[in-house]
Protein backbone atom coordinates (compact mmCIF):
# COMPACT_ATOMS: atom_id res chain seq x y z
CA UNK A 1 0.00 0.00 0.00
CA UNK A 2 3.14 2.33 0.68
CA UNK A 3 4.19 1.83 -2.63
CA UNK A 4 1.04 3.05 -4.59
CA UNK A 5 0.55 5.96 -2.07
CA UNK A 6 4.39 6.97 -3.38
CA UNK A 7 4.21 6.46 -6.91
CA UNK A 8 0.27 7.97 -6.89
CA UNK A 9 1.68 11.03 -4.78
CA UNK A 10 5.03 11.57 -5.98
CA UNK A 11 4.13 10.93 -10.45
CA UNK A 12 1.11 13.73 -9.45
CA UNK A 13 4.07 16.55 -8.70
CA UNK A 14 5.53 16.26 -12.18
CA UNK A 15 3.63 19.40 -13.22
CA UNK A 16 4.13 21.57 -10.39
CA UNK A 17 7.43 24.08 -11.79
CA UNK A 18 8.77 23.87 -8.22
CA UNK A 19 9.18 19.84 -8.29
CA UNK A 20 9.34 19.01 -11.69
CA UNK A 21 10.31 15.86 -13.36
CA UNK A 22 13.04 14.78 -11.28
CA UNK A 23 10.77 14.00 -8.08
CA UNK A 24 8.31 12.15 -10.09
CA UNK A 25 11.03 9.73 -11.46
CA UNK A 26 12.55 9.61 -7.43
CA UNK A 27 8.94 9.13 -6.40
CA UNK A 28 9.17 6.14 -9.01
CA UNK A 29 12.00 4.57 -7.41
CA UNK A 30 10.49 4.99 -4.53
CA UNK A 31 7.77 3.36 -5.01
CA UNK A 32 9.64 0.24 -6.74
CA UNK A 33 11.70 -0.17 -3.23
CA UNK A 34 8.40 -0.30 -1.16
CA UNK A 35 7.30 -3.38 -3.39
CA UNK A 36 10.87 -5.16 -3.41
CA UNK A 37 10.01 -4.67 0.41
CA UNK A 38 6.85 -6.01 0.60
CA UNK A 39 7.56 -8.98 -1.93
CA UNK A 40 9.93 -9.99 0.28
CA UNK A 41 7.64 -9.65 3.50
CA UNK A 42 5.24 -11.67 1.86
CA UNK A 43 7.81 -14.34 1.13
CA UNK A 44 8.68 -13.98 4.69
CA UNK A 45 5.02 -14.39 5.86
CA UNK A 46 4.63 -17.20 3.78
CA UNK A 47 7.32 -19.42 4.92
CA UNK A 48 6.42 -18.39 8.75
CA UNK A 49 2.89 -19.89 8.07
CA UNK A 50 4.17 -23.07 6.54
CA UNK A 51 6.64 -23.70 9.16
CA UNK A 52 10.03 -23.44 7.09
CA UNK A 53 13.04 -23.37 9.60
CA UNK A 54 14.95 -20.49 7.01
CA UNK A 55 11.71 -18.34 7.72
CA UNK A 56 11.97 -18.61 11.84
CA UNK A 57 15.95 -18.42 10.87
CA UNK A 58 15.79 -15.36 9.14
CA UNK A 59 13.08 -13.58 11.23
CA UNK A 60 15.47 -14.23 14.67
CA UNK A 61 18.20 -12.52 12.69
CA UNK A 62 16.20 -9.24 11.50
CA UNK A 63 15.27 -8.81 14.80
CA UNK A 64 18.37 -8.96 16.42
CA UNK A 65 19.82 -6.52 13.65
CA UNK A 66 16.89 -4.49 14.32
CA UNK A 67 17.64 -4.72 18.05
CA UNK A 68 20.97 -3.46 17.20
CA UNK A 69 20.03 -0.76 15.09
CA UNK A 70 17.24 0.50 17.92
CA UNK A 71 20.34 0.30 20.79
CA UNK A 72 22.20 3.05 18.56
CA UNK A 73 19.37 4.99 17.93
CA UNK A 74 18.46 5.39 21.82
CA UNK A 75 21.98 5.81 22.35
CA UNK A 76 21.97 8.54 19.60
CA UNK A 77 19.14 10.58 21.59
CA UNK A 78 15.93 8.27 20.04
CA UNK A 79 13.83 7.73 22.92
CA UNK A 80 11.02 6.54 20.41
CA UNK A 81 13.59 3.84 19.14
CA UNK A 82 12.33 2.19 22.36
CA UNK A 83 9.29 0.98 21.48
CA UNK A 84 10.87 -1.28 18.41
CA UNK A 85 13.41 -2.35 20.66
CA UNK A 86 10.87 -3.90 23.09
CA UNK A 87 8.88 -5.06 19.88
CA UNK A 88 11.95 -7.13 18.59
CA UNK A 89 12.11 -8.12 22.49
CA UNK A 90 9.39 -9.99 22.54
CA UNK A 91 9.33 -11.18 18.86
CA UNK A 92 12.85 -13.18 19.93
CA UNK A 93 11.29 -14.39 23.23
CA UNK A 94 8.56 -16.02 21.02
CA UNK A 95 10.85 -17.20 18.21
CA UNK A 96 12.40 -19.21 21.51
CA UNK A 97 9.44 -20.58 22.88
CA UNK A 98 9.79 -24.56 23.11
CA UNK A 99 6.53 -24.90 21.19
CA UNK A 100 7.36 -22.11 18.44
CA UNK A 101 10.13 -24.51 17.97
CA UNK A 102 8.84 -27.74 17.77
CA UNK A 103 6.15 -26.15 14.79
CA UNK A 104 9.49 -25.08 13.13
CA UNK A 105 11.36 -28.27 13.56
CA UNK A 106 8.57 -30.52 12.61
CA UNK A 107 8.94 -32.89 9.63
Amino acid sequence: MGAISTMGGMSGMHGMPSFGPMSAAFGGFIAIFFAILAVFAFVISGALFSGKRWGRTLVIIISIIDLITGGVSVAGGNVAGIVGMILNLVILYYMWRPHVIAYFHRA
